[in-house]
Formats: C-alpha cells, sequence, structure tokens
C-alpha cells in the first residue's frame, strides 16, 4: 500500500530508546542512516511557514557519504570567508530563509555570516 510522500510505501517507525522530543544529535546519529530515513518518513511535516528567527543546524555523522555531506555544506555551499554552516535564519516577513555560516576563525572577532540558501 501507498500512502508515504510520493505514494510510496511509509517505513515503520524505528524503535526509539530516548524522548524523541528530547534528542540529541549524538542519539540520533545511532539510528543511523536507515534508520534516519525511516523516522524523516513516519513523522509529520513542519509548519509551511516557520516563525521568524534562527534555526541553530546540526550535520549528521551517519551514512556512507556523510564526509562528502559535511565538506559540500561547510565549504561549498558557504559565502568567502565563511567555513561552517551554522543552520538557518527564516525571514518571513520576507518570505525567505538563508543558510548561516561561522566567518572563518583568524583570532579574535569570529561571527556569523549569512549566505543564500
Amino acid at each position: 500500500g501507498g500512502g508515504g510522500r510520493g505514494g510510496a510505501a511509509v517505513p515503520p517507525l524505528p524503535q526509539l530508546d530516548f524522548d524523541l522530543c528530547a534528542a540529541t544529535p549524538q542519539k540520533l546519529e545511532k539510528l543511523g542512516r536507515s534508520g534516519l530515513v525511516s523516522l524523516w518518513h513516519a513523522l509529520p511535516a513542519g509548519p509551511p511557514a516557520p516563525p521568524e528567527g534562527f534555526y541553530e543546524g546540526t550535520l549528521l555523522r551517519a551514512g556512507p557519504l556523510h564526509p562528502a555531506s559535511r565538506f559540500i555544506t561547510h565549504r561549498l555551499f558557504s559565502p568567502s570567508g565563511c567555513d561552517f554552516w551554522l543552520g538557518k535564519t527564516i525571514r518571513a516577513s520576507e518570505g525567505k530563509g538563508e543558510n548561516t555560516f561561522r566567518a572563518q576563525r583568524r583570532g579574535a572577532g569570529a561571527g556569523a555570516g549569512a549566505g543564500a540558501g
């Protein structure tokens, strides 16, 4: 039977030995790639327009391609002078969101920069 995203069957929710609302990246990484995909399929979608503000992000170390994913996200997507993805900044009043990056550390005064996203 269908019923999943795009008509595909939805995998069952993986067994969790922790409260999902209190999940840490380390706990989620223990699910592995297939468990994370199952969890993503099973959870409801968020609001169509998330509240304005900054949303901290974490790239999980899951699956064999996570090193390449980290490199692409932190280095290739970052604007010049930045070296680490921090999360998303949502500007609902402007109808946009953008990736937020940390400026490269060159002594004191490192801050955050924003890039299109």
